[in-house]
Formats: C-alpha cells, structure tokens, sequence
C-alpha cells in the first residue's frame, strides 16, 4: 500500500536504505551518482 513504511528486512536486489541515502546525496550530475553507486557496489560485492 502506498504510504506504508519499508519493511526492516531488504529483499535481494533491492537498496538499503543507507545506500539509498549516500547515492541521493551525491549530487544532481551523472558523474557524480555514478561514482557514488560504483563505490557502494564494491563496498558490498562481497555479498555476491
């Protein structure tokens, strides 16, 4: 339902919240959100 909260537990494939969070944060240009979500997929290939 729209509105709800995220459930506590991520489901595979989906972002955690954090991740969500520091990619936003990393600025309006594609540079930049690139950069940022190629640092948090190393951070967390080793769950692959």
């Amino acid at each position: 339902l729209p509105g709800q909260l995220l459930p506590a537990v991520s489901l595979p494939g989906q972002l955690l919240p954090a991740v969500s969070r520091e990619v936003l944060r990393a600025g309006p240009t594609v540079a930049a959100l690139r950069a940022a979500a190629e640092r948090m997929r190393d951070a967390v290939a080793y769950l692959a």
